[in-house]
């Protein structure tokens, strides 16, 4: 326990440091990209900064709660967000063809993190199993489609309308859905393989697998 405490109040400094170099960063870059006037600026900093106290009001009841282990605080700190909620708030800064081209820009880099979160499953899984060309194409739908920063409004190639977009937590059964039973059995073989490692290495420094061990993001063996 005060070595989970310790680490997480590490990992809240990082946090905080990186919140503070995001809204210098993004501060500055949508002034010189929308060229924004000191009061623009200035709002947006402000907004800026709410998010940034109310996810430090999150992260410390996170990290208050009895069941959050360091396995817990490490994937939080990775899965972090920042600027979400932006696309909302800009239509009070911005308006016009400003605001277009904000939209646009936007929605083509979250477009760029949806195709490489489902590039880098499909290698993977790949790797395992070897994967036709079908295949590969069915599951980087699903994965494309299941992730947070996906939008109906991207165009992803490959991406059909046929395809449904699968809950978090049943993403990697989607995905297993496509496969052959003899793919399905080298996954698993592999999985249970990966699973025993991690739980070694994370028993030797005193820690305990996580319940939702995810071998696509967890495990880059």
């Amino acid at each position: 326990q005060p070595f989970r405490e310790l680490m997480a109040a590490l990992f809240d400094r990082i946090r905080a440091r990186q919140q503070q170099q995001m809204i210098d960063s993004l501060t500055g870059e949508f002034a010189r990209k929308y060229d924004l006037s000191p009061e623009q600026q200035t709002k947006l900093k402000q907004w800026f900064l709410q998010k940034s106290d109310e996810e430090g009001k999150r992260w410390s009841e996170f990290i208050s709660k009895k069941d959050t282990r360091l396995q817990d605080v490490i994937r939080a700190s990775q899965n972090a967000r920042p600027g979400q909620g932006i696309e909302e708030f800009m239509p009070q800064v911005l308006s016009g063809e400003t605001l277009a081209k904000f939209q646009t820009e936007r929605l083509n880099e979250r477009a760029l993190r949806v195709e490489q979160e489902a590039d880098m499953r499909v290698q993977r899984l790949d790797n395992i199993v070897g994967l036709t060309d079908a295949q590969r194409d069915q599951v980087f739908a699903i994965t494309a489609r299941s992730s947070k920063d996906y939008d109906p409004r991207m165009v992803l190639e490959g991406v059909g309308t046929d395809v449904p977009t699968a809950p978090a937590k049943n993403v990697n059964e989607a995905m297993l859905s496509v496969l052959t039973p003899d793919q399905r059995a080298a996954y698993e073989e592999q999985r249970l393989r990966r699973r025993e490692q991690a739980a070694k290495d994370l028993e030797a420094i005193g820690l305990a697998l996580p319940h939702d061990w995810d071998m696509f993001n967890d495990d880059f063996r």
